[in-house]
Parts: structure tokens; C-alpha cells; sequence
């Protein structure tokens, strides 16, 4: 109210100074509205400024924020003690190395119970089971249910699962052989599944890789293979042998040449 008070009685001084030259009036009224609009603005940023000062914003974090960020210097990041590296790597020991044989060994035992259980799933879960624990037990439980079951549902989850095996005896390769000539599409597929899959896993192995070839040869040569068997073992087998280049292959001679 006091500076709307000021703001009259300095314009009445300015009419009453000037009188009635218009021009000159008109020219000091500018020059005191300009004046009057910088100071109106620069209390109000004023006011502004006081409003947001040091307090509030210290008293809400802002401030504390940018010293930490900005001012502070962060703290030096302290290494974990030695003994504390490596944990979780450290090798088992012999207690433990005992421990998980045996659970191992119980784990086998069950799923063994399993298959001979007269339900067809809990036969199908001992199979599953017993590929999670590759040892010669399991593979030849594996092998005598793919021999034996009379469910084509077992035998198939029992092909499937030795899969999942990185070694297999010969007694298990032939049993394999064998399914492939199964009455059941589901069995046939799966062992032609796990001998390509074992065939592919020792192909760096020049002497079984060979022997599997030769059995696999052996197979595709029998009269009562099911067709679409017989027609994946060729393609797999034709895949396996040496690439022939043309290119290096040697000239017939002329003698050749002479006598056709």
C-alpha cells in the first residue's frame, strides 16, 4: 500500500512540475513507469530468492545432495580381504566328495524302484532321473528298460535319456541299434537322435568314431529298416566321408584311354 501511496504522489509531482507542455510530460512519465517496472521486478525476484533460501533447501537434502556429489570427494573403495576371494571355488573335500557319491548312488537306487513300478509315468520319471547321474549303473538300467519295457513311452524316454550320456558301451550302442528297428515311430527317432548324437560327441576320437561308422554301415545295409531311418543313417553317413575335389583327382592315362 505504501509504494501504490508513492507511486500517486510522485506522479501528481510530475504533472504539477511539467504543467501543460504535453511533449515533456509525456517523455518523464515514460522514463518514470520504466523506472518503476525495473524496481517492481527486482523485488519480486528478490522475494523469490528469499523464499528458496539456504534454509529450505539445506533443511529438505537438496543441499546436502550437492556436497555430497559435487564437493565431498567420494571415498576410496576398501579391496575384500584375501581369505574372503575365491570363495565357492575351493575343492571339495574328501568328506564332501563322499557325500555326493552317496547321494548319487540313493539317487540311482530310486529311480531304479521307479521303473519297475507298474505306472508308465512313474517308469518315465525313473528314466528322466537317472540321466542327471551319468555312471555305469544308470546307463544299464537305461539299457534294459530300452530292451525290455513294454511301454513305448518308457523306452522312448529311456533312449532320450542317454542321450544325455557323454559315454556309452557297446552293449548300449547295440541295444540302440536295435530300437531302430522298434514297432514304435517315437523309439525309432529317439535312438537315431541319441546315435547321432553320440556319433557327433567322439568324432574327435578317430577309432571310435570309426567304429560307430562301421556299425552304423553295418545297419543301414539290413532289409527291415524302416525307411525313414534308413534314409537319415545314409544322409548322416554320406555327411561323415572325406570330401572328393575334382579338381586334384588324377588324369586317366592314355593307355586307359587306348584300351575302351
Amino acid at each position: 500500500m505504501q509504494s501504490g501511496l508513492f507511486f500517486t504522489s510522485r506522479l501528481t509531482c510530475y504533472f504539477h512540475f511539467f504543467g501543460d507542455n504535453p511533449g515533456l510530460r509525456f517523455y518523464q512519465l515514460r522514463r518514470f513507469m520504466r523506472k518503476y517496472i525495473y524496481i517492481s521486478v527486482l523485488a519480486l525476484v528478490i522475494t523469490l530468492i528469499s523464499a528458496f533460501s539456504w534454509l529450505p533447501l539445506k533443511d529438505n537434502g537438496i543441499i546436502k545432495a550437492i556436497i555430497a556429489l559435487v564437493i565431498q570427494p567420494k571415498p576410496a573403495l576398501i579391496p575384500p580381504p584375501l581369505e574372503m576371494l575365491g570363495q565357492g571355488a575351493r575343492f571339495p573335500t574328501a568328506e564332501e566328495l563322499e557325500q555326493e557319491k552317496n547321494f548319487n548312488a540313493q539317487q540311482v537306487e530310486l529311480a531304479g524302484q521307479w521303473l519297475k513300478s507298474p505306472d508308465v509315468h512313474q517308469r518315465i520319471m525313473g528314466a528322466e532321473q537317472l540321466s542327471a547321474y551319468e555312471s555305469p549303473e544308470s546307463e544299464q538300467r537305461l539299457t534294459d528298460t530300452l530292451r525290455q519295457d513294454a511301454a513305448p513311452e518308457v523306452r522312448t524316454a529311456a533312449a532320450q535319456s542317454l542321450a544325455l550320456f557323454k559315454k556309452l558301451s557297446d552293449p548300449t550302442v547295440d541295444a540302440l541299434l536295435k530300437a531302430l528297428d522298434d514297432a514304435d515311430k517315437g523309439t525309432r527317432i529317439a535312438a537315431l537322435n541319441t546315435l547321432l548324437t553320440y556319433a557327433f560327441l567322439v568324432s574327435a576320437d578317430t577309432k571310435k568314431s570309426e567304429h560307430l561308422l562301421a556299425k552304423l554301415r553295418k545297419k543301414v545295409r539290413s532289409s527291415h529298416l524302416n525307411k525313414d531311418v534308413r534314409e537319415s543313417l545314409q544322409a548322416f553317413i554320406k555327411d561323415q566321408e572325406p570330401p572328393t575335389n575334382a579338381f586334384f583327382s588324377p588324369l586317366p592315362s592314355k593307355t586307359s584311354e587306348i584300351k575302351k
